[in-house]
């Protein structure tokens, strides 16, 4: 999901001014930290899912979202390095949960698209993840000429999940929704801020039908759907009513720190029922192909 800056957080910052080479340094000298934010079933308020959040904590201006230094994510060089630590983190803080009992949702970590043509990607990915981690990519990444699609289909031929970040920023069509290989579809902020605060009803009328077919679309194609940026709780009975699965946004909470996201966990459930799925986790090794979009 794409980030705003918090400017109280970060007053002084000038994204501009840093270099690759001091981010990279940053990088080494542990000052990244991953914060998670929480995935909410629409039909049941249950957590799904979470995705994994860059943040920097800069000694001198204090907490900084990715937002702030964007650019450098987009640089090959550092954004190689920052996916393969963001995989490893995340995997590290998914251990910290189960060791505290805690039943562990699906964490998705965003990968840049030439960090997915790499040589060895997959492989180093897998040997991370070991199923405990889906992606999110932006639909760039999935162009019919790309080469990160042999990559995608590997890693969903080994259960892990695939999500489409922002989607109907880019060059969305309905033909391409029905030929992506993804597994869940999150739509971008934009469109469901727009559900309760439109231009004129007519604009209302138009954006509702779009979004009421995409979801649909989605279904059909066995697609779960998240609505981003969900703030207020007319965006939530919005999106609820046009059937979306999961909601993502300030409304259900901020991303937070991996000790604060345990909040968000329930304990694993005891030996008598191991056979049953908690009711906000889900197995550890969560695969593709038992993905019920309806099941919220």
């Amino acid at each position: 999901m794409r980030e705003q800056p918090n400017p109280s957080a970060q007053t002084g910052f000038d994204a501009a001014s840093v270099s690759i080479d001091r981010m990279i340094q940053a990088l080494e000298h542990e000052e990244f930290v991953l914060y998670y934010q929480p995935q909410i079933s629409v039909r049941t308020g249950k957590v799904r899912g979470a995705e994994a959040l860059i943040r920097w904590r800069h000694p001198r201006h204090g907490l900084i979202s990715a937002a702030q230094f964007l650019p450098a994510l987009h640089d090959v060089r550092f954004a190689r390095r920052v996916g393969e630590w963001a995989v490893l983190r995340a995997r590290q803080d998914i251990e910290r949960w189960r060791r505290a009992g805690l039943a562990i949702v699906p964490v998705s970590v965003n990968i840049h698209p030439e960090h997915l043509t790499m040589p060895g990607f997959v492989p180093s990915f897998l040997a991370v993840a070991e199923g405990l981690i889906d992606i999110e990519i932006i639909e760039t990444a999935l162009q019919r000429d790309g080469d990160a699609l042999p990559a995608v289909s590997a890693l969903r031929a080994e259960g892990v999940r695939v999500a489409l970040d922002d989607f109907g920023v880019g060059y969305s069509s309905f033909m391409r929704l029905a030929e992506l290989p993804i597994d869940l579809l999150k739509v971008d902020k934009l469109f469901i801020s727009a559900l309760t605060r439109p231009r004129t009803e007519a604009h209302l009328l138009r954006l509702r039908r779009i979004l009421s077919a995409v979801v649909s679309l989605a279904h059909l194609c066995h697609i779960a759907t998240v609505a981003e940026g969900v703030e207020t709780n007319a965006d939530l009975a919005a999106v609820r009513e046009l059937g979306f699965d999961q909601s993502q946004g300030y409304l259900h909470s901020p991303a937070v720190s991996a000790s604060e996201f345990r909040k968000f966990l329930q304990p694993t459930v005891s030996d008598e029922s191991s056979d049953k799925i908690s009711s906000v986790g889900a197995p550890l090794n969560l695969r593709r192909d038992k993905i019920n979009v309806r099941a919220g």
